[in-house]
């Protein structure tokens, strides 16, 4: 059998802990990949993979070889991507994994625009809940994943690519009915909202006398900046939101800010990929378009309308028992 088909089914089986996992990432029957790593350890007289456990592990020889299975496959496909890319162009098919409300809020037009530019890349793209740890693209295939929350203990790389500005804001309703805090210490006299699922929370500002945390809660919990929104919009309390979600609705005073003068740390936008695992071009060229145009679009967030901001459906997060901003 082709001896790189051998090295990289090695390669899978390790990165992965089971021929199970690594069959399916191949798309190959889990005896396929078993009889892989068995005919090269075979033509390579070593043992190269510890059988004994419930999770497969390289053995000492076992490791020095992906070691080096790693550095001849990245050569290969990036010789072979350089070549087909000065012949006709990225090409394939590009699998990409999404957090919900960003998805189908800002991600969709440039997907659109994306595949307009690269006729020869297919896009595939899933709309999904993701893990604190960031591992969501582990083992399912995915070239990448586009996430607003950052990751803990992970295998994955996780890059940012652009800052997400959050904003106080409340209905005039609201602020007319319990008054407008001029202060961040005066929010614990509020209903403050937070889109993380927790009644009592923390919110962090800089201002003028350095930066402070406050200890907040409200009568809402819900891990869904759509819900939060919209109980902002009905004249529930004070919520902070990430500022392209609400800003059509600040343009045209349905929504209030509320203390401007005090500075709420940045969320990131992440473009997370599998550590040691080989971006192709059609990747590398869908991350550097994504930057460019996120940032484009962030810096002009009156081009979200009203109405993209009142269809909308709940972006659902990883619930926390205590999270702070920091």
């Amino acid at each position: 059998m082709d001896r790189f088909k051998l090295m990289d089914t090695f390669v899978t089986v390790v990165k992965l802990g089971s021929y199970t996992n690594a069959a399916k990432q191949l798309g190959v029957t889990r005896a396929m990949a078993s009889k892989r790593v068995q005919e090269l350890e075979a033509s390579l007289g070593l043992k190269l993979l510890n059988r004994n456990t419930r999770r497969l592990s390289p053995t000492g020889a076992g490791k020095d070889y992906f070691d080096a299975c790693m550095s001849i496959l990245e050569a290969v496909r990036t010789a072979e991507d350089r070549l087909i890319g000065k012949r006709s162009g990225a090409r394939g098919e590009l699998k990409i994994l999404c957090s919900k409300t960003f998805g189908e809020m800002l991600l969709s037009p440039i997907i659109s625009e994306f595949c307009e530019m690269h006729p020869n890349i297919s896009v595939q793209l899933a709309i999904a809940d993701m893990r604190p740890d960031g591992n969501e693209i582990v083992g399912k295939g995915f070239d990448l994943a586009i996430r607003t929350l950052p990751i803990g203990e992970s295998r994955v790389v996780a890059r940012a690519i652009a800052s997400l500005p959050r904003v106080l804001v409340a209905s005039a309703r609201y602020l007319a009915q319990a008054g407008t805090p001029t202060s961040p210490e005066q929010l614990t006299a509020h209903n403050c909202l937070d889109p993380r699922g927790v009644l009592k929370f923390s919110w962090q500002f800089l201002g003028p006398n350095g930066r402070r945390t406050l200890k907040l809660r409200g009568s809402l919990a819900a891990n869904s900046s759509t819900i939060v929104l919209q109980a902002a919009l009905q004249g529930l309390g004070i919520a902070m939101m990430r500022r392209y979600l609400v800003q059509a609705h600040l343009a045209r005073r349905s929504l209030i800010p509320v203390l401007e003068d005090f500075t709420i740390s940045d969320d990131k936008l992440y473009v997370v990929y599998q550590k040691d695992k080989y971006q192709p071009a059609r990747a590398r060229i869908f991350i550097d378009y994504l930057t460019a145009r996120v940032n484009a679009l962030l810096s002009d967030t009156t081009r979200v309308s009203a109405e993209q901001a009142n269809i909308l459906p709940p972006e659902r997060r990883p619930l926390q028992q205590e999270p702070s901003y920091s």
